[in-house]
Formats: structure tokens, C-alpha cells, sequence
């Protein structure tokens, strides 16, 4: 069920992204918006409990392919995660100077890919686990 979730999330934000690459930064803003709080429902609702429930496993098998893989699409949502609520911050409040970034079009991009990534990951957990 999270998986087809996370479709559905992908689906926004890659309508978010077009709506970037055409300027309509109003309509971007609540796709991505949507999307991460659809990525924030699942994350609390399934992933971190589920992550959290298995951490014996995880540290039993830490060198396994499946836990790598897991362990890295955990440590890429964190740093996406936070990426995006650093660029939420920056954007929607007036943060000190020396934390403000002032053209966050490239750090959106950087985040973009780097969840991309983590989707990817995501993905593969889900084949190794349960299809292969």
C-alpha cells in the first residue's frame, strides 16, 4: 500500500516540477506542498514505525544487500526531509541572514534529485523484499 502511496506522491511532485520549469511558481508551490505532506503522512504513518519495529534486524544484518539498501534510502529521505524543510524555512520566514540562502533554486534542484534517488531506493526495498 505505501508503495502505490508513494506513486501517487511522485505523481505530485513531478507535477510540481513541470509547473516549476513553466514559472507558475503559485501552482508549483501547492503541488510540492501536497506532496510533501503526503510523503509526511507515510513517513510517520508506515516507514518510521515499520524502521523502528525491525531495528534488531537491521543491526543483526547490516552488511546484508537488503539492509544496505534500506539503510541508504533512510539516510537519503533524512537529508532530503531535511533539505525540504530548510527550503520551506528559508522561503516562508525571515531566518538570520547567515542561514538565509538567496537563490534556492539550486538547492530545490539538489533536493529534487536527491529525492528521486530516495524514491528509487524505496523502490528496490520493496523488489528485493517482496519480488525477488
Amino acid at each position: 500500500m505505501n508503495l502505490l502511496f508513494h506513486f501517487l506522491i511522485l505523481g505530485f511532485v513531478l507535477t510540481g516540477f513541470t509547473f516549476a520549469r513553466k514559472k507558475k511558481f503559485n501552482v508549483h508551490e501547492k503541488w510540492m506542498f501536497s506532496g510533501i505532506m503526503l510523503l509526511t503522512i507515510s513517513f510517520f504513518s508506515w516507514m518510521a514505525s515499520s524502521y523502528i519495529k525491525n531495528l534488531d534486524l537491521v543491526l543483526s544484518g547490516f552488511y546484508t544487500p537488503g539492509i544496505i539498501m534500506t539503510n541508504i534510502h533512510v539516510v537519503l529521505g533524512i537529508t532530503t526531509g531535511s533539505l525540504v524543510l530548510y527550503i520551506i524555512a528559508n522561503m516562508k520566514f525571515d531566518l538570520p541572514e547567515r542561514f538565509a540562502v538567496k537563490r534556492v533554486r539550486g538547492l530545490m534542484r539538489i533536493t529534487f534529485v536527491l529525492w528521486l534517488l530516495t524514491f528509487l531506493f524505496g523502490v528496490s526495498f520493496y523488489v528485493w523484499y517482496f519480488v525477488l
